[in-house]
């Protein structure tokens, strides 16, 4: 069964309770008499690797800027909602164990921070609230379109469709001074959206003198599947490396940046996450911002909106954020052209 932290987090709010009966029971009586409150309502927060520990305002930055945007809607945890953590550690193979675990608990809203886990709730259930950042939300089938989702998906894009991975392209060969010809994009697990755009982003690659393919990884995304695929890119003779968007890729940021540093291959990331541990460059929305998003949009429905009726939020502000000392520590000269278009630089 999938590893996940909601026995632990029903277990603290049984004994929370319990304390708090033992505290009133003097009172009893009086309280006997007043109406019940309504019930909290509930929202499950699903991860697919990242640990449910560290799934909180005191998290990394994304997860703060999600709860401290409940916080500004005046949700106060296991005051006036409930929130249960739930994490499949990198089992992506268990995923359906971990979706039954998350439909268990009656949640009023399920918040997936993934794509491809989103979809998985939504082919088990259409009837509970499902809020997701995702790439192309369209393209994978989670909703009908974007400015009216329909059915029970919403969320945010994280994508700017495919002129955002040529453009990843371009300034991954930009910074390496033409010395990428043979690049792999590094996926978490097979997914239908590699299918649909591939076509697109080898085209592009293509007119940069590149040749791209995919790289996936094993079905349990730990530190040896990385290493895997980072040995085989070698033995191929791979000379760069575009990563995915994906929620697991963020969790194992450090590793996957360590690993290029050491086989010293240049890779272009999407978010700034990567680059503040040390990757290279990075060019993307600031996921900080999507996770505000979507508590807004979690709010609207725990309010009584439909997923169906709340558009898919697009992100429009994508940033350039350039790692100056890993550049040269690969032996990289960053041009002039691209520090002034970026629009932070790490000494």
């Amino acid at each position: 069964m999938a590893l996940t932290w909601a026995g632990f987090m029903r277990r603290r709010e049984f004994i929370a309770g319990l304390t708090a009966a033992v505290a009133v029971a003097p009172v009893g009586l009086a309280r006997a008499q007043t109406r019940n409150p309504a019930p909290l309502k509930r929202i499950a927060l699903v991860h697919p690797t990242e640990k449910p520990a560290g799934m909180t305002i005191d998290g990394r930055r994304t997860f703060k800027a999600f709860f401290t945007e409940l916080r500004r809607l005046s949700y106060v945890e296991d005051s006036n909602v409930i929130i249960d953590r739930f994490s499949g550690l990198g089992h992506s193979n268990q995923s359906d164990d971990l979706v039954a675990e998350v439909l268990a608990v009656k949640p009023d809203v399920i918040v997936a921070l993934s794509g491809s886990l989103a979809l998985r709730f939504k082919q088990k259930t259409a009837t509970v609230p499902i809020v997701a950042p995702s790439s192309d939300p369209v393209a994978i089938g989670l909703v009908a379109s974007m400015a009216r989702p329909g059915g029970n998906v919403t969320g945010a894009s994280v994508d700017g469709g495919f002129d955002l991975w040529g453009k990843r392209v371009q300034l991954l060969s930009e910074i390496a001074g033409g010395r990428v010809t043979n690049v792999r994009f590094l996926l978490a697990a097979p997914v239908d959206w590699w299918e649909k755009s591939s076509a697109h982003i080898q085209a592009d690659a293509r007119r940069a003198g590149i040749s791209i393919a995919p790289m996936w990884l094993d079905q349990r995304i730990d530190r040896a599947a990385y290493e895997r695929a980072y040995a085989t890119m070698m033995s191929d003779g791979v000379n760069g490396v575009v990563l995915f968007d994906s929620a697991e890729h963020i969790t194992n940021r450090k590793l996957i940046v360590d690993l290029a540093v050491e086989h010293r291959l240049p890779a272009i990331y999407p978010y700034r996450e990567f680059v503040e541990v040390g990757g290279l460059l990075s060019y993307g929305v600031d996921l900080a911002d999507v996770l505000r998003r979507l508590a807004d949009i979690t709010d609207k429905i725990l309010k009584g909106a439909r997923p169906g009726d709340i558009p898919i939020n697009q992100q429009v502000k994508f940033e350039l954020v350039l790692n100056k000392a890993t550049a040269i520590a690969e032996g990289m000269t960053p041009p002039a052209t691209l520090i002034a278009a970026a629009d932070e630089i790490i000494e």
